[in-house]
């Protein structure tokens, strides 16, 4: 079986669309390390024609806790300027302005099954207690906060000092770019790749013991540079 050769214009290529990875890529890993989807897959099912609830909520929660606002902020602005969409591999339809507010619909019901499955989780995980006067009624919120404070208590110990909102801004710094690659023969092959990672980001993720997914080249670095 044989493969075509393409030959790529290096002193054409462009880099394009940058939008925020970092701290969406620790938003869906906080809520893998609390189990979240654990508890939700029976209880948030996709719909009949395919919407994925359970993806909107995960996009929701990180929101919150990434830069908080209102469900049309969600969907007219900050789902398109983050990489939420390329991590759980869904495009733009999944924002579409109906369906944060449909999924809202279908939480609430839940509430107090959560509320005990957390307190079981950060129990096992950090030998810490849910605060007992937390108001759950903004739901969505309450995920975000429940994020927020995994983060603190990773982070206590590790990166002393540091407060989720730090770690947070430092890991906003990755980004996820389009590397437009021109062919010789008139095509482009267009590769979506996070920034590599400043120093200072580097020592903080390996003080956290968090190691980032591989990725083939070729890389790309903040300054706008490329390399193999």
């Amino acid at each position: 079986m044989s493969c075509e050769t393409v030959q790529i214009q290096r002193d054409k290529i462009e880099l394009r669309r940058p939008r925020e990875w970092g701290t969406c890529w620790l938003g869906l890993y906080l809520w893998d390390m609390l189990e979240l989807g654990t508890f939700w897959k029976q209880r948030l099912p996709s719909s009949r024609g395919g919407t994925s609830w359970l993806n909107i909520l995960k996009a929701l929660t990180c929101y919150r806790l990434i830069d908080p606002g209102s469900e049309f902020r969600f969907h007219r602005e900050w789902y398109l300027r983050s990489a939420m969409g390329d991590l759980l591999r869904k495009d733009y339809s999944l924002a579409q302005k109906d369906k944060p507010y449909r999924c809202l619909d279908l939480l609430l019901k839940h509430r107090d099954e959560l509320f005990g499955y957390l307190k079981g989780q950060w129990g096992n995980l950090f030998g810490a207690k849910l605060e007992e006067g937390i108001e759950a009624h903004i739901f969505v919120s309450f995920l975000a906060y429940c994020l927020h404070t995994t983060l603190r208590n990773l982070a206590r110990g590790r990166a002393a000092g540091l407060t989720s909102e730090a770690i947070l801004k430092k890991l906003s710094n990755i980004q996820m770019i389009d590397i437009h690659l021109p062919t010789t023969d008139g095509r482009h092959v267009v590769m979506s790749r996070y920034t590599q990672p400043e120093k200072d980001v580097s020592l903080l993720l390996a003080q956290l013991g968090l190691t980032l997914p591989d990725q083939p080249p070729p890389k790309v670095y903040a300054t706008g540079q490329t390399g193999l």
